[in-house]
């Protein structure tokens, strides 16, 4: 029992890691696409 809630929280942080892992470049993203929306436009 002790290994199996052990290995539940390892489960769960993996989890967790990588949705912020995600939402992270998910962000990154938006950031570079606002910034080359904004050059576009200072362009015309």
């Amino acid at each position: 029992m002790v290994l199996f809630s052990d290995f539940k929280q390892l489960f769960y942080t993996f989890i967790v890691l990588s949705i912020s892992l995600k939402v992270k470049l998910n962000i990154n993203q938006c950031r570079e696409i606002l910034f080359d929306y904004h050059f576009l436009e200072q362009m015309f």
